[in-house]
């Protein structure tokens, strides 16, 4: 998220630990622009260390290979989430939510799912009514996914998602273009998990 966001970010984060409390601790990483500002980030990790000291939060500031992607209407930020399997090398595993999200319980249950030979999972996008540009499993909405960042760096998804970010061709590019890459890789999740 970026300056505009922060404010949508500490409700998620909010109510992510309300519901979390004395079941679930949370590593939380905010991808952020490099002018993020220190006040807002003091915040956001005054938030965590009051609702729950088990939690820890941290700020990754984008790298700039997006710079040069289409956005439309949208900020280079729609592709921070496509930096995590770069930024966060060591992780194998991730949940990844937009900031426009209210948690309503622990998220155990989603991080444990298996996965499979599947390199992301996501619930079906009912709201856009089109398969393209997956044709094997359907269309998913990219606003809650679990990401398998060892399968993203081992199939060289990332340069992928570079290349195609480039691409004047999608309604919506981050959301498209994970559909299109992941295609016949993408676990369906219960419309619980993503619920619009």
């Amino acid at each position: 998220f970026d300056n505009n966001m922060w404010t949508h970010a500490g409700v998620a984060i909010t109510s992510l630990l309300y519901h979390g409390r004395g079941v679930c601790a949370y590593d939380i990483y905010c991808v952020v622009p490099s002018d993020f500002g220190g006040s807002k980030r003091r915040e956001l990790t005054n938030i965590v260390a009051n609702m729950d000291p088990n939690s820890k939060i941290s700020f990754l500031n984008a790298n700039n290979d997006f710079d040069d992607s289409v956005t439309h209407q949208y900020t280079v930020g729609i592709y921070y989430r496509f930096m995590l399997a770069k930024m966060l090398p060591k992780i194998k595993r991730i949940i990844y939510a937009d900031v426009d999200v209210a948690f309503n319980d622990c998220l155990d249950e989603l991080y444990n799912c298996d996965m499979g030979d599947n390199v992301i999972a996501g619930v079906r996008d009912a709201s856009q009514g089109r398969a393209w540009p997956s044709q094997k499993n359907g269309y998913i909405n990219s606003g809650v996914l679990v990401m398998d960042l060892d399968k993203i760096r081992r199939l060289g998804l990332y340069e992928k998602w570079i290349e195609l970010s480039k691409c004047d061709q999608f309604m919506y590019p981050d959301q498209d273009i994970l559909n299109k890459t992941c295609d016949g890789r993408i676990l369906y999740l219960p419309l619980k998990f993503n619920y619009m």
